[in-house]
């Protein structure tokens, strides 16, 4: 007979606990002392139409960036979002390594795409942000 998921979870972290050494400091302090930003993704819009094998180019807003991000780096994901389900489908990366505070990056929409007219783009750094949906044609 299986545990349930919740109950199997609960042993585990305490089997976990005795054995694991104690730190000064806790994996969940320093995620709770972790600075979440995220930028306001300015194009493209819902009624922005790209083109497979096109150059475009994804820009967002720093506005407020605190200073302890201005040299991160992200990456900029294309997904979808289909309607009813919380799944982004990020499989494809459009770029990666790029300064978070360059307002924007330049990109060939990759060949092999489905017509969609819910892709979304993540841009993540230090948390991520979704644009709106907008289509992709072949």
């Amino acid at each position: 007979m299986q545990l349930p998921l919740l109950a199997t979870l609960v042993a585990t972290l305490a089997s976990l606990g005795s054995s694991a050494p104690l730190n000064e400091r806790t994996d969940l302090q320093v995620l709770g002392e972790r600075i979440v930003y995220n930028p306001h993704i300015t194009s493209p819009t819902k009624s922005s139409v790209w083109k497979v094998g096109s150059k475009q180019t994804v820009t967002w807003s720093t506005k407020g960036i605190p200073a302890s991000l201005k040299n991160a780096t992200s990456t900029l994901y294309l997904g979808y979002k289909d309607a009813g389900s919380p799944n982004e489908h990020l499989d494809v990366t459009l770029a990666d390594g790029f300064p978070l505070m360059a307002h924007k990056i330049d990109f060939t929409v990759p060949k092999g795409l489905k017509e969609r007219k819910n892709y979304i783009v993540v841009l993540l750094g230090d948390s991520g942000n979704a644009s709106p949906k907008f289509t992709i044609k072949k």
